[in-house]
């Protein structure tokens, strides 16, 4: 092996370290604001809604627009408007939610986020 084909290497493995790191963790912070599991409004960063369209329960943020809300996500017109994951699919959502079109709060339209049912 070369020097350039060592250090190559090297940046290889440090490059899938930090990519496994990341998984790893889950993504707990991005969770916590919008999208993760809950039971408690202390598991997430403003509330944690529940019912039958938030199985699991999903933590969410309170908003009274898009403006309001973390990137790709949108003020819905839901427990007096929350923010929750835009998607283009089903599987861009987690387990026992799906893509659907839903009605905006604080502009007009609808667009898709994931929801339970």
């Amino acid at each position: 092996m070369t020097g350039w084909t060592k250090g190559f290497g090297l940046v290889v493995a440090t490059v899938l370290v930090a990519v496994m790191a990341v998984f790893a963790t889950g993504c707990t912070d991005y969770e916590r604001e919008v999208g993760g599991s809950c039971y408690y409004h202390s598991d997430c960063e403003d509330r944690c809604v529940s019912g039958r369209h938030f199985p699991g329960g999903m933590c969410t943020i309170t908003c009274d627009g898009d403006y309001d809300c973390p990137t790709g996500t949108y003020c819905i017109d839901r427990s007096g408007g929350i923010c929750m994951l835009g998607c283009e699919r089903h599987h861009d959502c987690r387990r026992d939610y799906e893509c659907s079109r839903e009605s905006r709060h604080g502009s007009s339209g609808r667009t898709d986020v994931c929801i339970g049912d």
